[in-house]
């Protein structure tokens, strides 16, 4: 595997700000799945930042996706709610989330970067359910309120 993006993100990081933790936990990570646990703890500061860069994540575009970090992806409709952080960049298209029951799951989507999405209920639950949607520059989403999924937008 080519650990390019380990230098780059390294180099981005020691080029901001970054609180000692958040730091020592993206300094720290050895592997994709190192670094995708320290982004969904940092995603806030993170997504204000500007960090990692949009060319840094596109580099390692399909190896986050299965963790539930998206870059340039366009959604058909697709269920979200195995993660419990989804974190979207430059997105288009239709997200369906709500309880995941068996694994007794509400994701949270932040959302950055130009997205346009739609989130629609994934389904009945039985259980009045909120989807917290936080939304970064420049992005568009609208919301499916039907049934017993809310979706809770906050703009940031």
């Amino acid at each position: 595997m080519d650990y390019g993006w380990k230098k780059r993100i390294e180099d981005e990081a020691r080029a901001v700000v970054i609180c000692t933790e958040f730091s020592k936990l993206i300094l720290s990570a050895e592997t994709i799945e190192d670094l995708v646990a320290a982004y969904k703890k940092g995603a806030d500061w993170a997504l204000e930042h500007d960090f990692p860069s949009q060319e840094a994540l596109r580099e390692i575009a399909s190896e986050v996706k299965p963790m539930g970090v998206y870059i340039d992806h366009h959604f058909s409709g697709e269920t979200l709610d195995r993660e419990q952080v989804y974190i979207l960049h430059n997105c288009t298209g239709e997200i369906r989330a709500g309880l995941n029951v068996p694994y007794r799951n509400i994701p949270i989507f932040y959302i950055s970067n130009g997205c346009n999405l739609t989130f629609s209920p994934s389904g009945p639950s039985g259980l009045e359910v909120r989807v917290p949607l936080y939304v970064f520059r420049g992005s568009s989403v609208k919301t499916d309120t039907t049934g017993d999924v809310t979706f809770k937008t906050y703009e940031k």
